[in-house]
C-alpha cells in the first residue's frame, strides 16, 4: 500500500486526503498545499507543519506580514532634542560643581543617548534598532544615576542625623 498523506490547510480545521505521494508532491509544487499546512502520513508520530519535513523543503512560506509602517509621534524629535541638551547642560554643571561628578557623567551619557535617538528618527526611514538601542542606553544610565543618587541621599541623611544626635548628646552632658 502506497504512502497516503493527509493535510490541513492554514486557517482551516478540515482534514483533506488521503492523497498518494505523487499527488501530494503535485499539490505542494502547485501551491495548493501551503508550506504552513499541517500534514501527516503513517509513520509520522504526529501532525507537523509541511515546511519542517523533507517533503516540504521546496514549499514556499509566505513572507511574514511586516505590518503597518511605523512613524514617530509628532513632536518626539523636539522633546528628544530638548531633553538631550538639558541633560548635557546639567551634566556639565554637575561635573563643574565637583560635588556631582558621578551624576554629571551619567547625565552627559543620557543626553548624548537622547540626541543619538533623535538622529535615528530624523531620516525618511527611521532607524528603529538604533533608536531603541539609544533609548535603552538612556533608561539604563538614568536608572543607575537614580540609584546612586538615592544611595547618596541615604548616606547624607544618615550622616546628618548622626551629627544631630552627637550634638544633642554633647549638649546634654
Amino acid at each position: 500500500m502506497p504512502n497516503l498523506w493527509f493535510y490541513v490547510k492554514p486557517g482551516s480545521a478540515e482534514k483533506m486526503g488521503p492523497v498518494t505521494e505523487e499527488e501530494f508532491r503535485r499539490l505542494i509544487s502547485s501551491g495548493e498545499i501551503p508550506a504552513a499546512s499541517l500534514v501527516w502520513k503513517e509513520g509520522l508520530p504526529d501532525w507537523a507543519p509541511l515546511h519542517t519535513l523533507p517533503e516540504g523543503q521546496n514549499a514556499v512560506l509566505p513572507p511574514p506580514d511586516a505590518g503597518p509602517a511605523l512613524t514617530p509621534p509628532s513632536g518626539m524629535s523636539g522633546w528628544l532634542t530638548f531633553l538631550g541638551v538639558a541633560n548635557i547642560v546639567f551634566g556639565v554643571l554637575s561635573v563643574l560643581s565637583c560635588f556631582g561628578i558621578i551624576n554629571g557623567i551619567f547625565l552627559l551619557v543620557c543626553g548624548t543617548a537622547l540626541l543619538g535617538a533623535r538622529t535615528a528618527l530624523r531620516s525618511e526611514q527611521p532607524d528603529w534598532p538604533t533608536f531603541l538601542s539609544k533609548l535603552n542606553t538612556y533608561f539604563v544610565m538614568y536608572g543607575v544615576m537614580l540609584v546612586f543618587s538615592l544611595i547618596g541621599f541615604v548616606v547624607l541623611m544618615a550622616l546628618f542625623f548622626h551629627q544631630i544626635l552627637q550634638t544633642v548628646g554633647s549638649t546634654m552632658h
